[in-house]
């Protein structure tokens, strides 16, 4: 998608990934126990991999969704939320589907400590600590069960933050263009383009809103 040079067809795209992802999600949303439902590693990162597509390629404002997409979203965060505590339980004792998931979408993910939810009110965030190497520090990686959102090191990987996509300048400049991101390594930036915009690669960084 971010190779496509045509706005339109970039947000086609985006909502054809969505919808593929949601509808595969709905599999799981029957009317079972859901410890029945989610019974292997493979279970676990079918719905972890599709709630990183759904949540990268939702657009920022549901309005301008077809009826029927609006309509999966719904299902699928109904489903979301009825599964959370199946989906959790199962990570924290078997962690091997969902590092799959997150390897499948970060290619240098290096799996470390156990996942283990967090507390209280949070207890949807899965968190974990990649395994250092001799050139790499290890890095927190937090997983929302309910939303898909995927963190690194508080940072969203694949997709801009909101605050940054909604700002007048991206907007002015880049429009609803879709970006796929990486924590930028350049001093006093938050985030760099996986891939080249315009030859170049860009990097993003808000400062006091700007």
């Amino acid at each position: 998608m971010q190779a496509s040079k045509d706005e339109t067809v970039g947000r086609e795209l985006q909502g054809c990934v969505c919808d593929m992802a949601v509808t595969c999600r709905s599999t799981f949303d029957v009317d079972r126990d859901a410890s029945l439902l989610l019974t292997s590693n493979d279970d676990i990162k079918v719905f972890a991999y599709c709630a990183v597509m759904i949540y990268d390629n939702t657009p920022s404002q549901l309005d301008d969704l077809p009826q029927h997409s609006k309509l999966l979203l719904e299902q699928d965060k109904r489903c979301c939320h009825a599964l959370e505590p199946a989906v959790r339980q199962y990570a924290e004792l078997h962690r091997e589907g969902l590092d799959c998931a997150i390897a499948e979408i970060w290619g240098s993910y290096r799996p470390g400590t156990p996942w283990r939810a967090l507390l209280a009110s949070n207890s949807c965030w899965l968190l974990t600590q990649t395994a250092p190497s001799c050139s790499q520090s290890p890095q927190d990686v937090h997983f929302n069960l309910i939303s898909g959102c995927l963190l690194v090191d508080r940072k969203q990987l694949g997709r801009l933050p909101s605050m940054i996509v909604q700002h007048p300048t991206y907007q002015w400049i880049l429009r609803d263009q879709i970006l796929d991101v990486v924590p930028a390594d350049i001093p006093g930036m938050e985030y760099a383009t996986r891939g080249n915009v315009c030859d170049h690669q860009v990097s993003f960084a808000l400062r006091n809103g700007n």
